[in-house]
């Protein structure tokens, strides 16, 4: 008799907590409180936080980082040779393949008896735009100039730059 008190004493207390927890008011809130966003809206937002976040790693790029890419072929670079890499936007990696990409950057230079022709392209090309279509670039920056003297640290100086003005520009489309 005891454990049939104990358990009734048991179910009674559980009653009350559920009772506790049970919303005082079943009437549905105002729809005005809360207004849901269109699918638009929410596109809008996802992809304007998207071009920030590609934005703020380009300008976070440094001409250090640039001079490292180029270091090993900077003599290929002097001697009239057309240098390419490429570096992922790592900090997309949690997207969809459809929304990383990669920043693209083609340096040329063409010696001349005093100087030379530096050319630098920095493109944002998408990582992924289909099955057997071609990509274009998201965005680019080029520039053409002529130079006295071709040194390592201006041009990681110049293709940082491009970088930068790349990631504003980007992220103001």
């Amino acid at each position: 008799m005891f454990g049939a008190t104990r358990a009734s004493a048991q179910a009674d207390a559980r009653t009350q907590t559920q009772r506790v927890s049970l919303p005082e008011s079943s009437t549905p809130r105002a729809a005005e409180e809360h207004p849901s966003m269109s699918f638009a809206e929410v596109k809008s937002i996802t992809e304007t936080s998207l071009r920030t976040a590609i934005s703020e790693q380009l300008e976070g790029i440094t001409s250090d980082e640039v001079i490292e890419h180029l270091s090993s072929s900077f003599d290929a670079l002097e001697r009239g040779q057309e240098v390419n890499f490429t570096t992922p936007v790592s900090g997309l990696s949690g997207h969809s393949i459809t929304e990383q990409y990669s920043m693209n950057v083609m340096v040329h230079y063409e010696p001349r008896p005093i100087g030379g022709i530096l050319s630098v392209k920095v493109e944002l090309v998408p990582l992924f735009c289909g099955i057997g279509s071609a990509s274009r670039p998201a965005a680019y920056r080029e520039l053409s100039q002529a130079i006295d003297n071709l040194d390592d640290d201006a041009l990681g100086q110049t293709v940082s730059s491009l970088t930068h003005d790349l990631g504003e520009e980007y992220a103001t489309r």
